[in-house]
């Protein structure tokens, strides 16, 4: 304590603030000045006693306390800044707040319209970065699915495309019908009842070896997202159903009704035994036709084109 006498009377001044060593440094006393302290003993962690802004506990008064007082980055001086939200958190984290329309922080855009389709992403759950291919929001009139990430093969491809992959056999559900044929056990019951060419049920229609307006149909009472199909055709070598000539459906058109119109979307060549198809695009109908549908004679005794079992599957995503 220093004393100063003034007229006779001893006047005590209010001490100096007290610092003490934050770090065990062998020079664990108590500090008077911390400048003289970090200019004497090279220890620059010493610290006021108490509570003080920057040091990583929110205190009463403090709007946030993130361990310095550097602003910039959300919480300058222990105030939370405009464009910044701060949890309650010791030490405080600050994040940029998406969808204020002001860029800070880390965000590469923030138009402020809180729509998550648009190029900036600013809606709830948003990310306010320019919008790319797996950032978990479909950019519209640029992807078509985004899924979060850019794996392949998992219903939205590595560049944000609809994949389609195969599901259910949906034509168990259909009604089938067709232009005409087939008698007894080989009648249109047989064209999708899920039973396989070793049973030796099949259905056929009345048609020539070159292409005209024979038909085979499913129609579903509700839309169907299709994947593909697969057709048990039998082939001429199978003796266990095999028929006289070996007939098969050699040709025709695959399509699908729109709801105004039948719309083509392949053409059948040269098949002459079972094959599957899959479409370039899922098609979403309740009518799948082919159409034209013309048979190779491999035998010279007939020429009607037949179906052991339509096989045709859903999409999903």
């Amino acid at each position: 304590m220093v004393l100063l006498i003034v007229g006779g009377c001893a006047l005590d001044w209010p001490p100096p603030p007290s610092f003490s060593d934050g770090t065990s440094d062998g020079d664990d006393v108590e500090e008077t000045d911390v400048e003289d302290d970090a200019g004497h003993d090279g220890d620059a962690a010493d610290v006021p006693e108490g509570p003080w802004c920057g040091d990583g506990i929110l205190d009463p008064g403090e709007e946030c306390d993130d361990g310095n007082t550097t602003p910039g980055d959300g919480c300058g001086g222990c105030n939370e800044e405009l464009g910044w939200e701060c949890d309650e958190e010791s030490p405080s984290h600050c994040d940029t707040v998406c969808g204020d329309g002001r860029v800070m922080g880390d965000e590469e855009c923030d138009d402020g319209d809180g729509d998550n389709t648009d190029r900036c992403p600013d809606g709830e759950g948003g990310t306010c970065l320019d919008a790319f291919c797996g950032d978990g929001h479909v950019w519209e009139g640029n992807e078509e699915c985004d899924d979060g990430d850019t794996v392949s093969l998992d219903g939205c491809s590595a560049v944000c495309e609809i994949e389609c992959l195969q599901g259910e056999n949906v034509a168990l559900s259909a009604t089938p019908s067709s232009s005409g044929g087939g008698t007894a056990g080989w009648g249109i019951g047989q064209l999708n009842n899920g039973q396989l060419e070793d049973t030796c049920n099949f259905h056929w229609v009345v048609a020539g070896s070159t292409p005209g307006d024979a038909y085979f149909q499913l129609e579903w009472s509700a839309p169907q997202t299709l994947w593909g199909m697969w057709l048990d055709t039998n082939y001429w070598e199978n003796t266990t159903c095999y028929l006289p000539g070996g007939v098969t459906l050699a040709g025709g058109t695959i399509e699908w009704w729109n709801g105004g119109g039948w719309v083509a979307a392949d053409s059948i060549v040269d098949q002459a035994d079972d094959w599957g198809y899959e479409f370039d695009e899922p098609v979403t109908t309740t009518r799948l036709r082919i159409f034209g549908a013309h048979a190779t004679d491999l035998g010279g005794q007939t020429s009607n084109p037949l179906i052991y079992e339509w096989e045709v599957y859903e999409c999903t995503p």
